[in-house]
């Protein structure tokens, strides 16, 4: 049972809970009528919006194709229009009914030389239709558009462009550029032109593992690359240090003398990638002496040479051996 200190303590509680709830609800409806007020005078002011227009071309036979659309509903671009009037116009525009794409018929602009342009008048007269009277457009970006379209295309090889660099003790086996080939979409002056394509510039430097990165391709103006983005790979491999025995090969020897060198062989030390040292061989290397240069020496100067692509340097560790010279005893 509760006592009459308590009972007292919970109709004061009660009543100030009422209150303070009256109070609050109170509050918040005032506060959702000056809202409303805002809202109204807001709407009813004049507003400056930019609203996106897509423009897209329609009908197009499928032996032609639209060479500067951006995607495959030949969407050629967006108009950014800055449109002015009543706040609650700009609203029906930008949440209500919205502003439809501008559509433009294939039929109505082809011609023979396979470009259109359309200038800022023509792109208002396209627009003014979707809007109110009273809507002022203020500006527009692009401020024309050109259409570009062909019946033929071809195949172009793809260039990497840009700075490729391996970390320290690391070297660059490889670059693998995929597809090899793009498809260029373009009227038959810009067809004759190119052959290749490059990619944007990329750099990837410090590398001490293979990676692989989706690079887009230099657009080709008035034209279209599918796909115009291509994979390029960078092959990594660890440097390793190597050595070698190469036997002495004697060049410029008169008929009737030979040349004796001792050791005959010699080490030559060189550079490889760690994935490509077991394709080293002796018979890359050549190891040699000129006959001519010794003279009355007891050495004789060594030169080495190497046709092995995977090797990236190299070097003898003595650049001189003994020799002899030996005349041949006629029989």
């Amino acid at each position: 049972m509760n006592s009459p200190k308590q009972g007292i303590f919970q109709r004061i509680r009660g009543f100030l809970f009422k209150l303070l709830n009256k109070e609050f609800l109170i509050f918040l409806f005032f506060l959702a009528l000056s809202s409303i007020f805002w809202l109204a005078m807001t709407m009813n002011d004049t507003l400056e919006k930019e609203v996106s227009i897509p423009i897209i071309v329609t009908n197009v036979p499928k032996d032609v194709y639209i060479t500067n659309a951006k995607d495959s509903t030949n969407l050629i671009d967006t108009l950014r229009v800055n449109l002015s009037d009543k706040g609650y116009t700009i609203a029906s525009y930008l949440y209500g009914h919205g502003l439809a794409p501008i559509y433009l018929n294939y039929e109505n602009i082809k011609n023979s030389g396979g470009h259109v342009e359309f200038s800022t008048s023509e792109l208002k007269r396209l627009l003014r239709g979707q809007l109110d009277n009273s809507t002022v457009i203020v500006s527009m970006k692009p401020e024309k558009l050109d259409v570009y379209y062909s019946h033929d295309k071809k195949e172009i090889d793809v260039k990497f462009y840009g700075r490729i660099k391996a970390a320290d003790n690391y070297f660059i086996t490889d670059t693998i550029v995929e597809p090899t080939t793009v498809t260029l979409f373009a009227n038959s002056e810009t067809r004759s032109l190119y052959s290749e394509v490059q990619t944007e510039f990329a750099s990837f430097t410090g590398l001490s593992e293979t990676i692989t990165r989706a690079v887009k391709l230099k657009p080709v103006s008035g034209s279209r690359l599918e796909p115009d983005v291509v994979n390029v790979t960078v092959m990594v491999d660890m440097l390793q240090d190597q050595q070698m025995k190469v036997t002495v090969t004697a060049v410029n020897v008169p008929a009737g003398f030979r040349l004796i060198t001792y050791p005959p062989k010699v080490e030559v030390k060189y550079v490889v990638a760690s994935k490509k040292a077991g394709m080293v061989k002796e018979s890359d290397f050549r190891v040699s002496t000129d006959f001519l240069t010794i003279g009355d020496s007891p050495k004789c100067k060594l030169k080495v040479t190497c046709t092995n692509p995977n090797v990236k340097s190299f070097s003898l560790r003595e650049d001189s051996v003994r020799c002899v010279k030996e005349q041949r005893t006629a029989n």
